[in-house]
C-alpha cells in the first residue's frame, strides 16, 4: 500500500476514534443528567410537594428524552465503528481533511522551454497572499466515517486568543507559509466562519508554486487541526441516517491548511499576486556608486591585500596565455611531423 494511502487510513481511524469517544461521553452525560432530574422530581413528589402536576410533567418529559436518547444511541451510525476502531486513542488532536495527500514539492514543476518565474529574481510577478475561509459555520461536512459534523458560530473565539497557529499545505509541517505569532497569518471570526489571510514570502519557489496551483483551481478548499472542548450529538439526524456532531467550542487550533481533499466543501481559498517594480537606471547608477565607494574604503583599509590580489590576477592571465601558446605549438608540431 502506498505511504500516502497508509497515512490517509491512519488519519481516518484516528478521526473516528476521537468521534466515538466524544459521542460516548456525550451519551453518558445526557443520560446521567436526565436521570438526575427525574430522581429529583420523584423526591419532591415523595415529600408531598404542592405543584405535583409540574413535577409529574417533568418526569414524563425526562422519560421521553431518555427513550429518544437510548433509541438514537442503539441505532447510531457511528456506534457501528466501535468494534472496528475501538475507543482508546492517545491523541485528542483532530484534523479536518477527508484524505491526506503528498505535499507539493518545493520547486515548481518544469515544462520544456519554460522557466520558473518564482526562482528568477528579475521576475516582476510574485505571490503576495492567500485568503479565504478555513472553516464555515452551520454547514455539514462530508462523510467523516459514520458521521458528519458542523461548527457552531463562536466556536473559535477562545482558541484564537491563545493558539499559535501555522498555515500549512495538507497539514504537513515541512511546508509552512505563515504563522499568526509572526504576524504573517491573520485570522478572525465573522458571520460566515473562520477567515484568514496568509502573507507569503516574496520570490519563494514553494509559495509561488502553491499560489499558482490555487490560482488555477487545482486546490480550492481548506482544513484545520484542533482540539474540541465542547460538542453535542444528534443521532440519525443527517443524510442517510448518519449521526450529526455539532462542535460548540474549540480549545486550541494548531494549523489551518490548504488541502487536496477537504472535509468541508464550503471552505475556500484564493491567491493574490503583485508586480514588484523593476530597477530604474537611477537605482542602478546609485548602486554602482555605492559599490565604488565600498571599494575605495576597502582599499584604504587593505592596500597590501589588494596589491597581492592584482598580482595574482596578472599571473593567472599569463599562465592561461602560456597554456594557449603551448597548445597551439603542440598542434603545429603534430601536423608538421605527421603525428596527428
Amino acid at each position: 500500500m502506498p505511504k500516502h494511502i497508509e497515512k490517509a487510513v491512519v488519519d481516518c481511524a484516528g478521526r473516528i476514534k476521537n468521534a466515538v469517544k466524544s459521542q460516548y461521553n456525550y451519551y453518558n452525560y445526557q443520560r446521567d443528567y436526565l436521570n438526575r432530574v427525574r430522581r429529583a422530581c420523584q423526591q419532591q413528589l415523595a415529600r408531598g410537594a404542592e405543584n405535583r402536576d409540574e413535577y409529574t410533567d417533568e418526569i414524563e418529559k425526562c422519560d421521553t428524552e431518555i427513550k429518544k436518547l437510548e433509541s438514537g444511541w442503539a441505532h447510531s451510525s457511528l456506534r457501528r465503528a466501535l468494534n472496528r476502531v475501538g475507543t482508546d486513542n492517545g491523541s485528542k488532536i483532530e484534523t479536518r481533511s477527508a484524505v491526506s495527500s503528498s505535499p507539493v514539492t518545493s520547486t515548481p514543476a518544469r515544462t520544456t522551454g519554460t522557466t520558473s518565474r518564482a526562482a528568477n529574481t528579475s521576475s516582476r510577478l510574485t505571490a503576495a497572499s492567500l485568503q479565504g475561509y478555513a472553516a464555515v459555520f452551520d454547514k455539514l461536512s462530508q462523510d467523516l466515517g459514520y458521521f458528519r459534523e458542523k461548527i457552531r458560530p463562536g466556536a473559535f473565539s477562545d482558541a484564537l486568543a491563545k493558539s499559535d497557529i501555522r498555515f500549512l499545505f495538507n497539514h504537513d509541517p515541512n511546508y509552512i507559509y505563515g504563522r499568526n505569532t509572526a504576524a504573517t497569518l491573520e485570522l478572525r471570526e465573522d458571520n460566515i466562519g473562520l477567515r484568514f489571510a496568509c502573507y507569503l514570502l516574496s520570490f519563494d519557489a514553494a509559495s509561488y508554486s502553491l499560489a499558482r496551483r490555487i490560482d488555477r483551481r487545482d486546490v480550492t478548499q481548506c482544513s484545520f487541526s484542533f482540539i474540541v472542548v465542547k460538542d453535542s450529538w444528534d443521532f440519525n439526524a443527517g443524510p442517510n441516517g448518519s449521526d450529526i456532531r455539532t462542535i460548540e467550542k474549540i480549545d486550541r487550533i494548531f494549523d489551518i491548511s490548504a488541502v487536496t481533499y477537504p472535509a468541508y466543501l464550503d471552505t475556500s481559498i484564493t491567491a493574490k499576486f503583485e508586480k514588484s517594480p523593476s530597477r530604474s537606471a537611477q537605482q542602478r547608477h546609485d548602486e554602482a556608486e555605492d559599490n565604488e565607494s565600498d571599494f575605495e574604503a576597502y582599499f584604504q583599509e587593505n592596500p597590501i591585500r589588494l596589491i597581492d590580489d592584482q598580482q595574482m590576477r596578472e599571473k593567472r592571465i599569463a599562465y592561461r596565455a602560456a597554456g594557449r601558446i603551448l597548445n597551439r605549438y603542440d598542434l603545429w608540431t603534430s601536423d608538421y611531423l605527421g603525428l596527428s
